[in-house]
């Protein structure tokens, strides 16, 4: 057997890494929010409602908004939290391509949102716990808004900005599952489909108008320090494994989620050598080297210097 089809049986009989790239830059010694200087693209319908919106009005909310999505700078990004979250506007954290709002038309992401409806008594929380929990893990929160069915600000909805849009479907899930399992109150469902909408609500509870973002890594450095937290040292990883399963990223030999960050892209004489056990991915096609997002900062100056590119790279099998 050729050296070529030995090489080829091994891709086979294994599984594939794929490692998906994200860009990010990040200024110092400036308050969170100040490098905010790139748009935020979200799917956004522009009718208001005083109340949940049903039956017809659903259907139509449903066929207008995949085509209707916005890109947000600052002043914009809080005009349209504003409309959401106080005059009951619809939103979906993601946007899409063909004009349908589904996974397979999943185009690119950067707010994640959580739905929390205190139904079970056992597990009911108050905004400010949700808070408090969400600045232990690492996980700023942009806004929150009570939903149409709150009353005494009992049922409200969070959402985090992310620090690049996420243009890969399954990275994208990964995280939003990340977040929604470190507060298991929380509504399962807000947290298991990328391309789920969000009505709006009646009220904003809370804006922060620096800005603070989460990052990949923080999110699940953070998700596996909170199973740690909740399961024990001797049955924590059995959740990991889980959590790896059900979204593909690979694990280390230590049994934890294989994501990594660097300033640099590794260096290969030839971009095709290696070709199925180290890739890049991009727009669901296979590549030696291409990037996923790029938070295009490069602008950003700190004390006379330019501050260096940060990349996320989660591993796949």
């Amino acid at each position: 057997m050729s050296a070529k089809k030995q090489g080829e049986s091994s891709i086979s009989s294994c599984f594939l890494q794929i490692y998906f790239v994200i860009i990010s830059y990040r200024k110092l010694k400036k308050p969170i929010g100040d490098d905010f200087v790139n748009t935020i693209k979200i799917s956004y319908d522009q009718q208001s409602f005083h109340a949940k919106p049903s039956g017809d009005e659903i259907r139509w909310i449903n066929n207008r908004i995949a085509g209707s999505a916005k890109e947000l700078d600052r002043d914009g990004l809080q005009s349209v939290i504003t409309r959401i979250g106080s005059e009951g506007c619809t939103f979906s954290p993601a946007t899409f391509i063909n004009g349908k709002r589904n996974k397979d038309n999943f185009e690119q992401q950067q707010l994640f949102a959580l739905d929390f409806d205190n139904k079970d008594s056992k597990k009911k929380l108050a905004f400010e716990e949700v808070r408090e929990r969400a600045v232990q893990y690492e996980l700023p929160i942009l806004f929150a808004y009570d939903t149409m069915s709150s009353t005494d600000h009992d049922r409200f909805r969070v959402v985090f900005l992310n620090d690049v849009s996420i243009t890969d479907q399954r990275a994208a899930g990964a995280v939003q599952l990340a977040i929604g399992e470190m507060f298991p109150e929380t509504d399962p469902s807000c947290y298991k489909d990328v391309s789920r909408l969000y009505f709006g609500g009646k009220e904003v509870l809370y804006y922060d108008d620096r800005l603070p973002e989460i990052n990949i890594e923080s999110v699940f450095r953070n998700y596996t320090y909170c199973m740690r937290k909740r399961y024990g040292d001797n049955h924590y990883k059995q959740h990991i494994t889980k959590f790896s399963k059900e979204t593909g990223i690979a694990l280390t030999k230590k049994g934890l989620l294989d994501i990594t960050v660097t300033d640099h892209l590794p260096e290969t004489d030839d971009p095709t050598e290696d070709h199925g056990a180290f890739q890049y991915f991009i727009n669901g096609k296979n590549s030696p080297i291409a990037i996923i997002c790029n938070r295009n900062n490069s602008n950003i100056i700190a004390d006379g210097e330019i501050f260096p590119n940060k990349y996320y790279f989660i591993n796949f099998t």
